[in-house]
């Protein structure tokens, strides 16, 4: 490549690349600042570091008077370096005391002042009194009994206790440091086996009727004899044996529990529901329509719930003497007896079919999908693929990816290099041409390089751009 020239990204007035202008080690040169820069990864950017600056990661050391420190000078865009001593004698000069400042007042300075500002422009020591106290080392403390309840403080607090119904109050009701006394009115009289009532003459709770054994067993006594209990609900009675959790979800672990009647369940009522997921009975046979007397009228059978969609029902029906699905499709995997009406799917003793009739299209205008099977042997289906296509007319064939070696690419020759497009078409360029058809006659030192538009040419030059 004798006589190429190799130009790298720049600019003229840009002082430095964005992040992500520069690709990993690419460099570019800034005519505006006079930095040359190098492309550096930094977590997910590429940052574009200036050569020669301080390096990332370097440890630090102590400096000396002799080191020389570079700053960048914006009046000229220029680093420039000043040495230890310099930089030295700078900041000590633009050091002020605190009363040099024009708005700071110290007189007769004491231990634990501090500077407060007077209101007219200057802050001057002074030395804090009041209910706050500060020590020389900072600690500021709380004077004792200078906070007054109520006045210097926010919040709630007892100002009196007063009982309410069914609470008993003893002692003094108001006032720092009181010892008082509440608890429950009537508390000695209760029993703990009994459930608690509300007694509203006395404001107060009583034993109620319901015995609690602390084993798990809850009894409604009565005075009747034999005893009775009568439990009443104003809308849903619900009977859960699940122990109780906290939080308590029908999903628990343990939110199971069986309910038992000894005797016989009694259910007046039209309708009766039952929302678990198994229900065994039994009886080897359910009898439906068990009040029909006399010559039966009445159909029957069984409707599956389907939320948003229709029910489905498996249906005697009585007018005609048959079982009845309506229009819907019966599946079983042996029939017996008669079969009536449209019938589809593969029959046993089916043949597998082994040849297919095709008919030539050598030359229609259209598109076509060639078909194949997933298996290399045995029973398979036919199928297509919409990225697959062939058309006759045109003997194209286009899919997505072709994999394997290619031994002839139909429309190249001797002399030419196959490139892809800014279309991703394939194109052809001849090795002693240009890209725009005009003679190359000379190609030593040339590269082939892509254009803008993806078409390709030869070029001595390789321009990195500008940023």
């Amino acid at each position: 490549m004798a006589g190429t020239i190799i130009r790298i990204k720049h600019s003229d007035s840009n002082n430095a690349p964005a992040n992500n202008a520069l690709t990993k080690s690419e460099l570019a040169y800034s005519f505006a600042s006079h930095n040359l820069f190098v492309g550096e990864t930094v977590g997910s950017d590429i940052v574009a570091r200036a050569v020669g600056v301080y390096p990332a990661g370097a440890t630090a050391a102590t400096p000396v008077d002799a080191d020389l420190f570079t700053f960048y000078d914006d009046s000229d865009n220029r680093i420039k370096k000043v040495t230890g001593t310099n930089l030295k004698t700078y900041l000590n000069s633009e050091t002020q005391a605190l009363t040099s400042l024009t708005d700071v007042t110290i007189a007769s300075a004491s231990s634990a002042q501090i500077l407060v500002h007077d209101g007219s422009g200057d802050f001057k020591n002074v030395s804090v009194s009041g209910d706050i106290a500060i020590a020389t080392n900072g600690a500021a403390t709380i004077q004792a009994n200078s906070v007054a309840l109520g006045t210097d403080t926010t919040g709630n607090y007892v100002g009196t206790v007063t009982a309410g119904e069914g609470i008993a109050s003893t002692g003094a009701t108001s006032g720092e440091g009181i010892a008082h006394t509440v608890s429950l009115k009537n508390s000695s009289n209760l029993t703990d086996t009994y459930v608690p009532r509300w007694d509203d003459g006395n404001t107060q709770l009583t034993n109620g009727s319901i015995f609690d054994d602390g084993a798990g067993t809850i009894t409604i006594k009565s005075s009747d004899s034999p005893e009775t209990a009568t439990i009443r609900a104003n809308g849903d009675l619900i009977l859960d044996p699940a122990p109780f959790d906290s939080p308590y979800t029908d999903s628990s672990p343990e939110a199971a529990g069986n309910v038992y009647v000894t005797g016989n369940l009694i259910v007046n009522g039209s309708t009766t529901t039952v929302n678990s997921n198994v229900v065994e009975i039994g009886d080897s046979i359910l009898t439906l329509n068990s009040d029909e007397a006399g010559t039966p009228s009445q159909d029957a059978g069984i409707e599956v719930e389907r939320g948003s969609a229709a029910n489905k029902t498996l249906i005697w029906d009585e007018s005609e003497d048959e079982w009845s699905i309506g229009s819907e499709k019966f599946k079983a995997g042996t029939f017996e007896g008669a079969l009536t009406g449209a019938v589809t799917g593969n029959a046993d003793s089916a043949t597998v079919g082994t040849n297919v009739t095709a008919t030539a299209n050598n030359s229609a205008n259209e598109t076509t999908f060639p078909t194949f099977v997933d298996g290399a042997t045995g029973t398979q289906g036919i199928e297509t693929d919409t990225g697959f296509t062939y058309n006759p007319s045109s003997g194209t064939l286009t899919s997505t990816i072709f994999a394997g070696r290619a031994t002839n690419i139909n429309g190249g020759a001797s002399n030419q290099l196959v490139y892809q497009t800014a279309a991703n078409t394939t194109g052809f360029v001849a090795t002693t041409d240009n890209a725009d058809g005009s003679p190359a006659d000379n190609l030593s030192g040339k590269v082939l390089v892509q254009l803008s538009t993806g078409a390709p040419a030869y070029s001595s030059v390789l321009d990195g751009g500008t940023f």
